[in-house]
C-alpha cells in the first residue's frame, strides 16, 4: 500500500500512533486514517508530521502522494497538490488546454507527456505520466470522488497525438460523464470569452476537514492556494458562470459524439 511507509516511519523513529498524534494536537484515529490512506494531512500540518516522523518535507510527500521518488525529481507542490486532490470529496475543474487530467485515456495522457519540452521526451517520463494518471483516477472510477468538470470547446478541438487518440478520448468523456459522479460540460465557440477562460485553469476542492473550499489555480511553473477568501469567493463564481454558459451535460455529450466521428473522420 502507497501509504505503508508512513507507519514505517513512524515505527523506526520508536513512536506509537498516539505519540504522534499528541504531538500534532490530533487524535490518534487521524493518524491511522493519513497511514491507511482514508485521508490527508492539510499542507500546514504536514511540516509538524515530518518532524514527528524524523523525515523530510520531501519524504512525506513522496508518501503520500504516492508518486515514484526514484529521480527525485517529483516538485513539492505536485506532491502537495495530488495529496489535497487524493483527499477530496469533490472537485470542481476548469481546465482550458486540454482535457482534464482525471479524465483522460492514457494514449491521450502519452500524447501529452510526449509534447512537454522542445526535445524528445524520455519514454519512463511518458509512462511515469500514464501511471500516475491512472493512480489518480482511481477514486473517479470508484464513485468515491464528485466530479464536476467545465471545459471551453478548444479541448475537443486540440488534437494531441493521432485522430484515433483523439476519437478514443471523446468516447471516454462520453463514457465517464454517464457515471452518477461525474458531471462535464462544455462551454462552446460561439460563447466567445468568458470569466473562467480570463482566469485560466484553476480547481476547487472540498474537503472534510473544512468549512469552504480550498481552491488552487494551475500555471506553467506548478499550483498555488487561493489563501484569499474574497479571491476564491471571485473563482467560485466565475466556475458558477461557466456551468451557466456551457452545454447541459447531455448537450455535452451529444458534441463529444459528434467530435469523435469527425476525428474518426479523419484517420
Amino acid at each position: 500500500m502507497r501509504r505503508q511507509k508512513l507507519a514505517e516511519a513512524r515505527k523506526k523513529a520508536g513512536k506509537s500512533q498516539e505519540q504522534v498524534a499528541h504531538e500534532l494536537g490530533l487524535d490518534r484515529t487521524t493518524i491511522g486514517k493519513w497511514e491507511r490512506g482514508e485521508s490527508t494531512p492539510h499542507p500546514q500540518q504536514r511540516p509538524r508530521y515530518a518532524d514527528a516522523l524524523g523525515i523530510s518535507l520531501h519524504e512525506l510527500d513522496q508518501m503520500l502522494s504516492g508518486l515514484p521518488p526514484a529521480d527525485g525529481r517529483t516538485p513539492i507542490w505536485l506532491a502537495q497538490y495530488l495529496g489535497m486532490e487524493q483527499s477530496a470529496s469533490s472537485m470542481r475543474s476548469h481546465e482550458t488546454q486540454v482535457v482534464d487530467g482525471l479524465l483522460q485515456t492514457p494514449d491521450y495522457a502519452a500524447a501529452i507527456a510526449r509534447s512537454v519540452g522542445v526535445g524528445e521526451t524520455p519514454e519512463s517520463y511518458v509512462q511515469r505520466n500514464i501511471e500516475q494518471r491512472a493512480w489518480r483516477q482511481a477514486r473517479v472510477l470508484s464513485g468515491d470522488l464528485q466530479l464536476f468538470v467545465v471545459q471551453p470547446e478548444t479541448v475537443l478541438r486540440l488534437q494531441l497525438g493521432t485522430p484515433e487518440v483523439m476519437a478514443g478520448q471523446m468516447d471516454r468523456l462520453v463514457e465517464l460523464g454517464d457515471r452518477p459522479n461525474v458531471t462535464y460540460q462544455i462551454v462552446p465557440f460561439s460563447i466567445g470569452q468568458y470569466e473562467a477562460m480570463r482566469m485560466g485553469a484553476f480547481k476547487i476542492f472540498i474537503h472534510p476537514w473544512t468549512q469552504g473550499a480550498s481552491v488552487y489555480v494551475i500555471r506553467h511553473e506548478g499550483t498555488f492556494l487561493v489563501d484569499d477568501a474574497d479571491e476564491a469567493e471571485n473563482y467560485e463564481a466565475a466556475w458558477e458562470q461557466a456551468t451557466r454558459l456551457a452545454l447541459s451535460p447531455d448537450e455535452t455529450a451529444a458534441l463529444c459524439k459528434e467530435a469523435a466521428e469527425q476525428w474518426r473522420s479523419r484517420r
